[in-house]
């Protein structure tokens, strides 16, 4: 039975109706390359950006692939995170070679809503040619408090690049100002680490971004990446130094320290009440006698 003109109009505009809302219940943001402008000839910064579509969201985590004919033979590809919208790295963005990928988890507290950097890519090669950033898969969760997950939308970008000499090294934004320590924390939960004391901590480098951190505890060094740290000395008894690292070299530095502690502080009390107890006994009988 073939359709009146009217209803084949009306049928295709529901579908178009229908195709546009499962769009936007499919998909709760979108994730996308912009190239921007490199002082290196030859070489290529591409952001990966997200735009929530007004969707608060606290993270987001995925896959990316890279690819053609430019990624040959040993490539340069270097991944910052300076300025990125998530200040929290579960997995920080990194380069697989052999699997020609790169893959990340990240967090905000307090969400976000607006269209953000999430990292920037640089990719050089000494052959030159074609290079293409894909959009493998992953999830945004939402701010919600019930970390509602949502799917991600995106499309391919390829760019050319010409053939940059391996040896020239890149040269990026000029990064001379060292990282910044926004948070230290001591925490114990029972669920964690095994009831273990563990210390927190956060540092931002709005240019090259946070490479990595190195914590010195009494003369053991221990270098760490997700800003957590387990207590080696579970009395809290050693002073401990952490370090940050941006992408430039560049380093900042904090102690803990532990202070005061309540169960030293009970000690202390006992034996202060102990000695006045003692001096009023002793002063009572030497009144007696």
């Amino acid at each position: 039975m073939r359709l009146s003109f009217k209803k084949r109009i009306v049928l295709i505009s529901a579908l178009a109706v229908l195709s546009i809302l499962y769009a936007s219940t499919a998909y709760a943001a979108e994730v996308y390359f912009r190239v921007v402008p490199s002082v290196d000839s030859g070489a290529a910064i591409i952001e990966a950006r997200i735009n929530p579509e007004g969707t608060p969201l606290n993270v987001v985590e995925g896959t990316i692939s890279l690819n053609g004919e430019a990624l040959g033979k040993v490539p340069s590809i270097l991944v910052e995170t300076g300025g990125s919208i998530l200040s929290y790295w579960a997995v920080s963005p990194w380069y697989s070679p052999d699997e020609e990928v790169i893959r990340f988890v990240g967090g905000v507290p307090g969400g976000f809503s607006h269209d953000s950097l999430l990292f920037r890519v640089y990719i050089s090669s000494s052959t030159g040619g074609a290079a293409t950033l894909s959009w493998v898969g992953g999830s945004a969760y939402e701010n919600d408090g019930k970390g509602t997950k949502e799917g991600i939308f995106s499309r391919s970008i390829t760019v050319s690049l010409l053939p940059v000499d391996p040896n020239a090294g890149r040269s990026s934004l000029p990064d001379d100002t060292p990282p910044h320590f926004d948070a230290l924390e001591l925490g114990k939960d029972p669920s964690v680490y095994d009831g273990r004391y563990f210390l927190s901590f956060h540092a931002t480098d709005d240019l090259s971004g946070v490479a990595r951190y190195e914590v010195l505890e009494g003369e053991k060094s221990t270098s760490v990446t997700d800003g957590v740290y387990v207590l080696l000395d579970q009395e809290r008894n050693t002073p401990i130094t952490i370090t940050a690292y941006d992408g430039a070299g560049n380093h900042a530095t904090i102690q803990f320290s532990m202070g005061f502690k309540w169960e030293n502080g009970i000690i202390i009390l006992s034996i202060i009440f102990l000695l006045f107890v003692f001096f009023y006994v002793y002063k009572r009988k030497k009144y007696w006698m």
